[in-house]
């Protein structure tokens, strides 16, 4: 089992939680402040480290051995030639429930991939995306999962560096997902989770692991980095690695796809929080995006 070791001391991670509570529970952003979001989850800065954190539960056991699966996923990731930043996920206990963050070394904006290769001419752009396509092919071979779209990665000398390791993607030896899913499941709507659990977690997990489905999301989401100027010379580099050609029709089709997908699912968590705050309990668990537009972030 991967050790555990703590980028952030406990003090500083009690008083991140205390600052991200007053958000949840009051509506005061302090001294938050938000540096990047996905679909799901915000990352925050503080004390000089980035820190996304994870829905929380009242089962700190099922908390732990998902720390335990995303030091794994990072020793994975690493054993088959794919540098990942610095990473630790450490665990702090509020209120009868356990809440997670996965910290890593705050990088400097200029050094994240999009921005990198939007300050480059088409050629060295497509040679450094090159090298994400290398990875995507290595994680394949290792028989790991991996959500390689441009925005997961920064740049150090040279190379890429991965970042987002919070969904980690491991598979056991009868091919079943070891990811927890209950954890992000559980923060939807009572309404959506049987949806969510029967038509979406194993699909969306399940092309992680195919090449061809890793390309079609990395290149369908370009425009969310600002980049859809190469969506054409990528797919012509990405498409000499395939035995099946996508089409920029198919690209456009995902593209549409994803948007109503994930849509969906981030008004159905905006639903939920409002609901836990407003009739259930007064105490919404999981930071998602919205609580910063809320507070008056644009």
């Amino acid at each position: 089992m991967p050790q555990h070791k703590e980028l952030l001391p406990d003090n500083q991670l009690r008083e991140l939680e205390d600052a991200v509570e007053a958000l949840l529970v009051r509506g005061q952003r302090g001294s938050l402040v938000s540096i990047g979001a996905g679909e799901m989850t915000c990352v925050l800065s503080w004390q000089g480290f980035a820190c996304k954190r994870l829905p929380p539960i009242t089962d700190r056991t099922r908390l732990e051995r998902h720390r335990a699966l995303i030091l794994e996923y990072v020793d994975r990731l690493e054993a088959a030639g794919i540098a990942v930043v610095d990473t630790a996920v450490q665990i702090t206990d509020r209120h009868g429930y356990a809440v997670a963050y996965v910290v890593q070394p705050k990088l400097e904006r200029s050094t994240l991939l999009p921005v990198v290769m939007a300050s480059l001419a088409p050629e060295p752009a497509r040679a450094l995306a090159a090298l994400v396509f290398d990875a995507v092919e290595r994680a394949n071979a290792a028989g790991i999962g991996l959500d390689a779209n441009l925005s997961n990665w920064a740049v150090q000398d040279g190379r890429p560096l991965y970042i987002d390791v919070s969904t980690p993607m491991l598979r056991d030896a009868a091919g079943h997902h070891r990811l927890d899913s209950e954890l992000f499941v559980s923060t939807m709507p009572v309404l959506l989770r049987g949806l969510v659990r029967r038509y979406f977690v194993k699909d969306l997990l399940d092309r992680y692991y195919v090449p061809l489905s890793v390309f079609e999301n990395l290149l369908g989401d370009l425009p969310n980095s600002d980049l859809e100027g190469l969506t054409i010379p990528l797919l012509e580099d990405v498409n000499r690695r395939l035995s099946t050609p996508l089409t920029h029709a198919r690209i456009e089709s995902y593209r549409r796809e994803d948007r109503l997908t994930w849509g969906l699912i981030r008004w159905s968590l905006r639903l939920e929080r409002r609901w836990r705050r407003w009739v259930r309990d007064g105490n919404p668990p999981h930071l998602i995006p919205s609580h910063f537009r809320d507070a008056g972030d644009s």
